[in-house]
């Protein structure tokens, strides 16, 4: 029996018999995509099939080196969005993508990180600092808030930057 046979009965939803299923279940397309190669290349010339050769590494290559490309830029926008205190890395590549930034170009960085917490600062964890909220920055004690862990998310962070804030006195 034919597979093109077993197929279409397949397709309908007929009971396939005993050979049938063998004949599917034997039935490798992998062993026949490379069967293929084989005969389209064993028609090449020597020079045709070294070509085709080249070819295929220079696109793997090109692959590579864009799939380098992209994990190099992912960890340079993480190293970026952790130093600004941005919470969505993914969104910061997003704004740098769309408008071109050089990742390598410092001083565009900070102007563009600068640009991005002005626009979007729900994007960015709080920069509050314990205290009467001065003009004036002042150092956060060397108390419990040095002692005290870095807390990853911003109402964490909120919260203990109030908890080190001194108390009103009425």
């Amino acid at each position: 029996m034919k597979l093109k046979e077993v197929i279409a009965k397949a397709l309908r939803r007929e009971e396939l018999n005993a050979l049938e299923r063998a004949e599917l279940e034997k039935f490798d397309p992998d062993a026949l995509q490379s069967k293929l190669d084989e005969l389209e290349r064993s028609k090449l010339s020597r020079e045709e099939a070294l070509q085709h050769d080249l070819d295929a590494v220079q696109s793997e290559r090109d692959a590579l080196r864009a799939e380098r490309d992209a994990l190099v830029r992912r960890d340079r926008i993480a190293a970026i969005a952790a130093e600004a205190g941005c919470t969505e890395p993914e969104y910061l590549d997003f704004l740098a993508a769309r408008r071109g930034l050089e990742l390598e170009d410092a001083e565009a960085v900070k102007a563009f990180v600068a640009a991005a917490e002005r626009k979007n600062p729900h994007c960015f964890r709080s920069r509050l600092r314990p205290g009467s909220g001065s003009a004036q920055q002042t150092p956060a004690p060397e108390g419990k808030a040095a002692a005290a862990p870095r807390v990853a998310d911003r109402i964490g962070a909120i919260v203990t930057a109030l908890g080190d804030a001194p108390d009103a006195q009425m």
